[in-house]
C-alpha cells in the first residue's frame, strides 16, 4: 500500500503514499528562496517520496513566523523559485508550497506589533510575542489579495499543488470581532472568501489544501 500510487480528485497522482510533511527549513537568505533550499530539496526529491510539502512561504513580510521564512510577494526571485521547483519535482516527485501568514503568532524579534483578526494575545507568551493589533476589514481583504498574488508567482514555475494556511479567527475564544463590517470577514465566512479568490489564479491541475489553526 505504502509504495502504490494515490490519485487526488482532481487527476494529479502522487507515485507512492510517503509524504514529507511541511518543516521549519529556516534557510531563506535575505526573506528570499536560496541555494542551500534548492539543495534541500534536490536531495529530498531522489530520496524517492511521492509528496513534498515545503516549510512556510510567508505573503508579506508582516506576517513572518520565524527570522529566516522565505517571502514571495512580488517576481524578484522567479529564477530561484524555477530552481526551487525543477529540483523538487525531479524523479516525479509531486511538490506542494505552503504558504502562509503567521498572524499573531509573528515574535516580537520580528514584529513587535502583529496583526491579527482581533487583539487577543497569545498566552503564556509575553516577552516573546507582543500583543496583536486588530486588523481593519480592508487590511483583511488586502491580506486575501495578498495569498492570491503569492499563489500566482509558483504556478509559472512548476509548483504542482499548494497548502494555504491563513491564521483566521473561528474561534470565539480568540476573536473579539463583533461589528456588522468586521463579522463578514470572520470564521467560516473568511474561509469562504479566502478559499474563492485562492481558486482563481491557481491552475485546474493543482491540488489546494487548507490547514485550519483555529487557535490563532
Amino acid at each position: 500500500m505504502l509504495f502504490t500510487p494515490f490519485t487526488f480528485p482532481n487527476g494529479k497522482t502522487a507515485k507512492n503514499r510517503i509524504f514529507k510533511s511541511a518543516m521549519e527549513e529556516q534557510l531563506a537568505q535575505n526573506d528570499q528562496p536560496s541555494e542551500k533550499l534548492v539543495h534541500l530539496y534536490d536531495t529530498w526529491a531522489k530520496g524517492g517520496a511521492g509528496v513534498l510539502v515545503t516549510g512556510n512561504v510567508m505573503v508579506a513580510e508582516s506576517g513572518k513566523g520565524s527570522i529566516n521564512d522565505v517571502v514571495i510577494s512580488d517576481d524578484r526571485s522567479l529564477e530561484m523559485l524555477k530552481k526551487w521547483a525543477k529540483a523538487g519535482t525531479q524523479n516525479d516527485t509531486l511538490l506542494i508550497m505552503q504558504i502562509n501568514h503567521a498572524g499573531k503568532q509573528s515574535p516580537a524579534v520580528i514584529n513587535k506589533t502583529p496583526l491579527a483578526p482581533s487583539a487577543v494575545p497569545l498566552v503564556g507568551m509575553d516577552g516573546f510575542i507582543n500583543p496583536p493589533r486588530e486588523l481593519t476589514a480592508d487590511e483583511i481583504n488586502g491580506l486575501i489579495q495578498q495569498f492570491v498574488q503569492t499563489a500566482k508567482l509558483p504556478s509559472r514555475q512548476a509548483f504542482q499543488a499548494y497548502k494555504f494556511t491563513p491564521r483566521t479567527a473561528i474561534s470565539s475564544a480568540n476573536s473579539s470581532r463583533r461589528t456588522t463590517t468586521a463579522a463578514k470577514t470572520n470564521g467560516a465566512a473568511a474561509w469562504k472568501t479566502v478559499c474563492a479568490s485562492f481558486w482563481k489564479p491557481t491552475p485546474p491541475s493543482a491540488p489546494l489544501w487548507a490547514k485550519i489553526s483555529w487557535w490563532v
